[in-house]
């Protein structure tokens, strides 16, 4: 304390608007970076909004889908309306029915495997759909302790800062009070 009364009220007052300036200068990079996780953030959120439409709309398309195609894979014919010896027969008999016969199995074959497909095709989107929302969720949740952290610190040195600045104007006031000139000169 001896050698702050030994600084000049034109020292002080320098010290002071270099601390205010100092204050002034963290709490609008504090802001200016609350402000870009805040962006951060709520892009994240329109992501998940994006890829769960996406994904509903996927789903539905697949009920639709499923809807659509079960009842023609439930159609399947028994085998042995169909079997080798029986379509050979139908070929060497009436062979346009034959073809259709053949043709409807053909059909209900490239169904079902179609289905399988689709059915692995919408396994595996909800995997990456899974996957999509735990990483922005992951995201989010680091982004969001990171903005608390930086709060806390931000909110500690300030402090810090307030109470150095509180110091310097009591002095310079206690300085410029007692005499004219001051004490420090």
């Amino acid at each position: 304390m001896i050698t702050d009364l030994v600084k000049s009220p034109m020292q002080l007052k320098y010290e002071l608007e270099n601390l205010i300036n100092e204050l002034t200068s963290l709490l609008n990079n504090s802001k200016k970076k609350k402000e870009e996780s805040l962006s951060k953030m709520l892009n994240f959120r329109a992501e998940i909004k994006e890829i769960d439409a996406v994904m509903a709309a996927r789903e539905e398309s697949y009920a639709l889908y499923c809807a659509l195609a079960q009842p023609l894979l439930n159609m399947g014919l028994p085998d042995s309306i169909l079997s080798p010896c029986e379509l050979a027969h139908l070929e060497s008999t009436q062979s346009a029915l034959a073809a259709f016969f053949t043709n409807i199995l053909h059909h209900i074959q490239d169904l079902t495997a179609a289905a399988e497909a689709e059915t692995f095709r919408i396994t595996r989107l909800r995997a990456d759909y899974q996957t999509q929302l735990a990483f922005i969720q992951r995201k989010s949740k680091e982004i969001y302790v990171a903005m608390n952290e930086e709060k806390k610190r931000v909110d500690t040195y300030a402090t810090l800062l307030q109470s150095k600045i509180q110091g310097l104007e009591e002095q310079y006031m206690f300085q410029t009070k007692v005499g004219k000139l001051g004490l420090g000169l």
